[in-house]
């Protein structure tokens, strides 16, 4: 199976972004049906669905079969997953999507995809993975300590080194069991 480009899997999953497109793949998901026949199932109208399936089907996501009806081919997705899933992709898949060189290439070296296989000691190296862990966990305004080792733990087993070096490098403050973002932290999310 040969890796699929990051535009491809851009085009892939930017064609389900739509909730009208996501409304047609689900029509079509276990049984293959005419475009009239999405149309009224999805409340849209035919032209509107034949755009949608077009686009579905230049994603690879939907193909017309005999007698023009439509049914999900979800291998191209599958197949997008998978490729997206390789630890060699952890570089071009940052949640930064625009790092230089540098930062790519200390995030491939310890995340192997969504696991951080160890924390740097130097402190660059270990402010750009402390970074790229803190955009990888949900906002919310404060955590308690157990929800943030609860977001921390599939990441990385150590959550308590995780924990400290935040609170050590000041990206988040702690108060009775309650961590909150500083601005130093605050500011690796809008990277």
């Amino acid at each position: 199976m040969s890796d699929v480009t990051t535009e491809r899997i851009g085009t892939i999953l930017g064609s389900l972004a739509d909730p009208d497109r996501l409304r047609v793949i689900t029509a079509v998901l276990e049984n293959a049906h005419t475009p009239a026949q999405i149309a009224a199932l999805v409340s849209q109208d035919l032209a509107r669905t034949m755009r949608n399936l077009k686009k579905l089907q230049r994603a690879g996501l939907v193909e017309v079969g005999p007698e023009g009806r439509y049914r999900a081919t979800l291998a191209e997705l599958k197949h997008a997953a998978i490729s997206l899933a390789r630890p060699s992709r952890v570089p071009e898949t940052a949640s930064v999507a625009d790092v230089d060189f540098d930062t790519r290439e200390v995030l491939s070296a310890f995340f192997d995809g969504p696991h951080l296989k160890a924390l740097p000691v130097r402190n660059r190296k270990k402010e750009i993975v402390l970074e790229e862990l803190l955009r990888r966990i949900p906002w919310q305004r404060e955590y308690s300590e157990a929800r943030l080792n609860e977001l921390i733990k599939p990441i990385f087993e150590d959550y308590c080194t995780i924990r400290r070096a935040w609170i050590d490098l000041r990206y988040m403050s702690r108060d009775h069991g309650i961590y909150r973002w500083t601005r130093r932290g605050l500011n690796t999310r809008s990277l």
